[in-house]
């Protein structure tokens, strides 16, 4: 008989790191003595600006759980609202942030960090309601 992998992440620790006094990384490991990430999330202010989970972990339930994390750590600096950019083009990316109950806001030019200044991406402005 084969074992079958369970779809969901055993999660061993969220770890809330400071990045900077403004911007948050909270990361998801499987194992802490390993130093395999499964997945983190960045949160500037309002923005939730980077969400990442490892291939390995996709569809786990992974992405919801940082996802929320970083609405209450939004929610945690007194902001009523949390957004984030997704590059117009990522259609699964869209529908997950949708399926997850954020709205989209339309289009807009993101200012992405470049290395001589900002370059603007063609990206969609997500929303969800924080704190409730």
């Amino acid at each position: 008989m084969i074992a079958k992998r369970s779809k969901r992440p055993d999660l061993a620790a969220l770890q809330l790191v400071v990045l900077t006094p403004m911007a948050l990384f909270l990361m998801a490991s499987v194992n802490p003595n390993a130093m395999e990430v499964a997945g983190f999330v960045v949160v500037r202010a309002d923005e939730v600006e980077q969400i990442y989970v490892a291939t390995e972990h996709r569809g786990t339930g992974l992405a919801v759980r940082l996802l929320r994390a970083a609405a209450d750590i939004v929610a945690e600096g007194g902001h009523r609202r949390a957004w984030l950019a997704v590059a117009s083009g990522n259609a699964r990316a869209r529908r997950f942030y949708e399926r997850a109950g954020w709205i989209d806001e339309g289009a807009f030019d993101y200012a992405a960090e470049g290395p001589d200044g900002p370059i603007a991406v063609d990206c969609h402005r997500y929303s969800h309601r924080v704190g409730d």
